[in-house]
């Protein structure tokens, strides 16, 4: 259709600086956002599935026992190290607060490597000896005290955080 001549085209709208002020910090976040979430999606499928297996059970105090650690992915890792834990919390009250404490009372390393590539199709496997301290506590939980064993694996990647897995034994 023709435009009549008394009908003139609309000028051009204002700029609504007020909502553009608005939309600079949604970008922002929207753009961090998806960065995190690629990030954490490249973590989770590079690192791979980590083992840990023990040579027999139950574990007894004053014996030595064979540990397999395998760490599979496809990432470059700076370090590896494997550890075994005893951790003892205490649950006590104070006044009308209950108060919880956790400390390490025995802490060895079992094993550690330096700079490590991880192929996705060999995963990086080792064994090595788990000594239980003769004179060592049970692993044992009541109402007031707890007293946990742990083999931990503790990995810190070339390019990402460091990270840790956690793996509860029983000492009897």
């Amino acid at each position: 259709e023709v435009l009549a001549a008394d009908q003139s085209v609309s000028p051009r709208p204002e700029p609504q600086w007020f909502l553009s002020c608005f939309l600079i910090p949604y970008l922002v976040v929207s753009g961090w956002s998806i960065y995190y979430l690629l990030q954490q999606i490249w973590i989770h499928t590079g690192l791979g599935q980590t083992a840990v297996e023990i040579s027999d059970h139950p574990l007894l105090p004053g014996r030595e026992y064979q540990v397999h650690l395998s760490q599979a992915g496809h990432i470059d890792m700076k370090s590896i190290e494997l550890w075994l834990l005893c951790e003892e919390e205490v649950t006590y009250r104070q006044g009308t607060d209950i108060r919880r404490e956790l400390g390490v009372v025995f802490q060895q390393q079992l094993h550690s490597q330096g700079a490590v590539e991880i192929d996705p199709v060999k995963p990086f496997r080792v064994t090595c000896t788990l000594p239980i301290p003769a004179a060592s506590m049970h692993s044992f939980q009541s109402e007031h005290i707890s007293v946990r064993w742990k083999v931990v694996v503790r990995c810190a990647p070339a390019h990402w955080p460091a990270f840790e897995r956690r793996y509860p034994i029983v000492v009897f």
